[in-house]
């Protein structure tokens, strides 16, 4: 037995089980509307991670390139030479560190978690590089106890 309902906004009787039907047909028309834009938006944003994700491959390259060729000067640069790129390197590494930190409370960071992980290990190693410099080339050679040891060793 179908049971009748009325269906004001078509203004005609129908059944229980059309309306359902037609209940049924339209949020299958609409669920399909919005298939295609939301496909888009993925798309959209997976591209968005993707570049994200080169972007900061390519800055860590960069970064470790920096490092690279520290490690190799590290000898010859004088402290003259690292008291004259200390600040650059020091300003450089406070604004790579601000970056990774916004980096992290990215909505990106899911979809880049190791290559921020690996931008944040080439921060570290600059940093040590500086450090080390700043130590080897400016602080050390400032200490009469430094220089005694060195004058002792030179004399072998």
């Amino acid at each position: 037995m179908n049971y009748f309902c009325i269906h004001i906004n078509y203004q005609t009787i129908m059944t229980c089980v059309d309306l359902i039907k037609k209940n049924i047909s339209d949020v299958q028309f609409e669920s399909r509307e919005i298939t295609i834009p939301f496909e888009t938006v993925i798309n959209k944003h997976l591209d968005t991670i993707l570049s994200f994700q080169q972007d900061i491959r390519r800055l860590t390259e960069m970064i470790d390139e920096l490092t690279e060729r520290l490690h190799i000067d590290f000898l010859r640069l004088t402290s003259d030479n690292v008291m004259e790129i200390r600040e650059d390197l020091k300003n450089l590494i406070l604004e790579l560190v601000q970056l990774y930190v916004l980096f992290r409370k990215s909505i990106l960071y899911e979809g880049a978690k190791t290559f921020i992980k690996e931008f944040h290990s080439s921060i570290d190693s600059l940093r040590e590089v500086t450090d080390d410099l700043e130590a080897f080339k400016i602080s050390l050679p400032a200490k009469q106890e430094f220089i005694q040891v060195i004058n002792r060793i030179n004399a072998l």
